[in-house]
């Protein structure tokens, strides 16, 4: 957690440092690049946001791998839903998507209004920081005002059925956005029915956001099944 010291930037002779696969967060060590010998930084796999990302990237140096950052927080106010994904505002693009699907692409505007009830999400993209897609967590949204008939419609199956995967194909790691109540299970299985893996929680609401480490898995078609004591869900 937290971040490297400002005082990395005394180490004028360094060459080569990667701080990947950590937890840092906040502000990516943009002060690096007074760092005059530093030529291969490596932050792949931390929290960062687009933070500090875009100045490293405009630096010289030979080699800087920064991918898989961190997985964003939607937020929802009124009837609004809003993201904070870092860097430059005018130089991020915000894919909105409801139920897995595309439904709108916005242009420096991290805010975002639906126009019906269902499960959201947003990925960003920086046109400086190319390297970098952020993802974020998922929300369903329903519009307050009419809060009371909306949550009438939904039945606990329906609710709770629905299921997110993101990326898709995923190499290294995957976030499953699901529905549960209660205690869950997850388990991810090949086309034999082999579990490969299996992961189990409780949830004090609705929506949930997991991430599987899929990267020793070879290429090829693996089913995700959700499970609660409700309901079942396979994708």
């Amino acid at each position: 957690m937290g971040n490297i010291p400002a005082t990395f930037s005394n180490l004028k002779h360094l060459k080569f440092l990667d701080i990947s696969y950590n937890k840092f967060s906040g502000l990516a060590p943009s002060f690096l690049t007074s760092l005059d010998q530093l030529k291969r930084l490596f932050l792949q796999h931390n929290l960062y946001t687009f933070d500090g990302i875009e100045q490293l990237v405009q630096h010289n140096f030979d080699t800087l791998n920064y991918a898989w950052q961190k997985l964003l927080l939607l937020h929802q106010h009124n009837n609004i839903l809003s993201v904070y994904a870092g860097g430059t505002l005018s130089n991020n693009t915000y894919k909105w998507f409801k139920n897995g699907q595309l439904i709108k692409t916005i242009h420096g505007d991290s805010t975002y209004h639906p126009t019906s009830p269902g499960i959201n999400n947003v990925i960003v993209n920086n046109s400086i920081a190319t390297q970098l897609t952020l993802f974020s967590d998922i929300i369903f949204y329903f519009d307050q005002q009419n809060f009371a008939e909306t949550n009438t419609n939904l039945s606990n199956e329906n609710f709770a059925s629905s299921i997110l995967i993101y990326p898709n194909p995923a190499t290294t790691n995957a976030t499953v956005g699901f529905k549960a109540e209660g205690k869950y299970t997850i388990t991810v299985s090949d086309i034999n029915g082999k579990i490969l893996q299996t992961k189990t929680g409780t949830s004090n609401k609705y929506q949930n956001t997991l991430q599987l480490d899929v990267r020793n898995y070879a290429a090829g078609v693996y089913f995700i099944t959700v499970k609660n004591a409700k309901t079942k869900h396979k994708l």
